[in-house]
């Protein structure tokens, strides 16, 4: 974790290739969720990309052994990590409250096919539609349609954007 920082910096001061605004709806009756992002390419782009939306849940907790965390920075050995290090090799379910919890992925996590076409012009759009209908066992003040413009040629996702929902 302590590496991560220099990298974050250097790709932050990137230019994006595309921006990334999102429309989106949400029907409180029946828990559904229209989303649609749209990506406006910055430069002329080519080759190999896609969209993915993936719908993600923070707060999320639960007292079964499954909500137990394996933390391997427990005792100090692997450096500082926000206090895990100070807690047990296992964390117990009633302590752990975890974020960004992917809830569901529109068509895949690599991204829907044909979502985005082979050749784009600076300036021009794409638009990708979804809709997802969550149980009632999610909690929709906790959630967020996390949007990604990946590059299937390197694997990079070259630019995201977050939106809480209720939209």
């Amino acid at each position: 974790p302590l590496a991560i920082e220099s990298n974050f910096f250097s790709r932050i001061a990137e230019a994006p290739k595309s921006s990334i605004k999102v429309g989106a709806s949400y029907d409180e009756t029946s828990r559904k969720m229209l989303i649609s992002p749209k990506i406006t390419f910055k430069a002329n782009a080519s080759g190999s990309y896609k969209m993915a939306v993936v719908i993600v849940e923070d707060s999320v907790t639960g007292t079964a052994s499954g909500y137990a965390q394996a933390n391997y920075y427990a005792g100090g050995a692997n450096g500082p990590m926000g206090g895990y290090e100070n807690l047990p090799s296992t964390v117990p379910a009633s302590q752990m409250v975890y974020n960004h919890v992917a809830r569901t992925i529109f068509n895949s996590f690599t991204g829907a096919a044909g979502s985005v076409p082979a050749s784009n012009a600076a300036g021009s759009t794409v638009t990708f539609n979804s809709t997802y209908t969550h149980p009632t066992s999610q909690d929709v003040t906790q959630m967020h349609a996390v949007t990604m413009l990946i590059d299937m040629g390197t694997g990079e996702i070259v630019n995201a954007e977050e939106t809480p929902v209720p939209f």
